[in-house]
């Protein structure tokens, strides 16, 4: 899965050449601020791509079991790789450390999500297989 920090629009998904983004998205973002794009126009605009789409908004109230098993099925689900949006890439990140507790060792986890610039120590205890 690869995460996106800063802006994805709509029109990202309408000038990029075919192949050119992964088959599936996986938005995260729940509009916290008007900087942050409509989640709507991004699935029609996938759409139109030919992208699958997976909307799972993450705000303040946190993760939820049923965010981390729709995150777990996109990315069983695709037929290749996943492009995941948030704002920071940070909750995109979360939720994918989260979708992969039990299948991966919580230290290898920690480890890749920390080669790509995010901090998720803290969840060591959540992504342990006990």
């Amino acid at each position: 899965m690869s995460v996106s920090r800063g802006r994805f629009s709509p029109r990202t998904s309408q000038r990029s050449r075919p192949g050119a983004l992964p088959p599936s998205l996986i938005i995260a973002p729940k509009a916290r601020s008007p900087d942050q794009p409509d989640g709507a126009a991004i699935e029609a605009a996938a759409k139109a791509a030919g992208l699958s789409y997976y909307a799972i908004p993450l705000g303040r109230e946190g993760v939820n079991p049923a965010m981390v098993e729709a995150t777990k099925a996109a990315l069983e689900g695709s037929t290749g790789p996943v492009f995941a949006f948030c704002r920071s890439g940070t909750r995109s990140t979360t939720l994918w450390a989260l979708s992969r507790a039990g299948e991966m060792d919580a230290g290898e986890i920690i480890a890749r999500a920390a080669e790509a610039g995010y901090d998720m120590s803290h969840l060591a205890g959540h992504l342990s297989r006990d």
